[in-house]
Formats: C-alpha cells, structure tokens, sequence
C-alpha cells in the first residue's frame, strides 16, 4: 500500500468518522428536544385540564344561579297571578273599586318661584267610580305592564352578569 493509498484510506476513515459523530450528535440532539417539547406539551395538557375544569365549575355555578333566579321569578309571577286574579274578582264583584278623579279646578300648591305651580285633584277628592268590570280590565293591563317591566328587568340582570364575565369581571350575586 503506497503513501498515497493510506492517505486516501485515512481521508475517508476521517470522513466516515466525522460523517458518524455528526449523525450521533443530531440524534442526541434531536432526542433531546423531543423530551423537551414531550414535557412542554404534558405541562400544557395539565395547565389546560386545569383551567377547562375551573371554567366548568364556574359555567355550572352560573347554571345554579340562573335556575334559583328563574325559580325565583317564576315564584313571584305566580304569587302576582294569584294577586291579580284575587283583586279582579273583588272589583267585578264590587268589593273593592277603582275610581276617576272628578272634574275639578286646578288647586295650585305651593312652588318655588322659578317653577311653576304644581296641580292636580287632591288625593281624598271623590271621583266618579269606574265600573267593576272595566276596573278589573284596568288592573289587568296594569298586571301585564307589570309582567313586562319585570321581564325587562330580569333579562337585563342576566345580560349583565353575563357581559361582566365575559369582560373577566366575577359575577355579582
């Protein structure tokens, strides 16, 4: 084997050499990172079951709250029903009654002087008396004005609370 021949062979042994240390490093390098981004992701799993549990036990808790408030209104709307039946049946059966403020002169009482009098009939004046039946019909449109405004407001609560939590404020009980 001449000189030339053993420099060739010592060139590609060097070669094969570095060529296999390369390939080693990489690995270790690449398993190296793989167990990294392994431990990066089993964190992020844990982190995200953490949280998705948390919001869940809020998201329920909201639930429970919604349906006692439901329950609640719910209550009170039967409660109003029963009252309104009650006091139509006392103005159709004459019991009770509703009446018209007569026709009076307006009475003026006393007013700063920068604002003008205030008038109206006085609250004890006698008044024409409104038949039962219309009186009845009365206090219902006034039971369902009632019912309207009262859904407004519930619904309007509940727009809030939930606006509030969806701006990362905790909801108020």
């Amino acid at each position: 084997m001449t000189a030339l021949e053993r420099f060739v062979a010592a060139v590609v042994a060097g070669v094969l050499l570095a060529a296999l240390a390369w390939w080693w490093h990489a690995r270790e390098v690449s398993h190296a990172r793989h167990e990294g981004w392994a431990a990066a992701v089993a964190a992020a799993d844990k982190q995200y079951n953490a949280d998705a549990d948390a919001a869940r036990r809020e998201e329920r808790a909201l639930r429970d709250q919604f349906v006692e408030r439901a329950n609640q209104y719910h209550l009170k709307e039967q409660t109003y029903d029963q009252n309104l039946v009650d006091a139509q049946r006392r103005m159709r059966a004459g019991v009770d009654s509703l009446r018209c403020p007569a026709a009076s002169a307006v009475q003026a009482s006393a007013a700063p002087a920068d604002r003008p009098a205030a008038a109206g009939a006085a609250p004890d004046e006698p008044g024409a008396p409104v038949v039962p039946a219309v009186a009845g019909d009365i206090l219902g449109l006034a039971a369902d004005t009632g019912r309207l405004v009262r859904k407004l407001e519930e619904v309007t609560a509940r727009y809030d609370a939930c606006r509030a939590l969806n701006n990362g404020a905790p909801p108020a009980d």
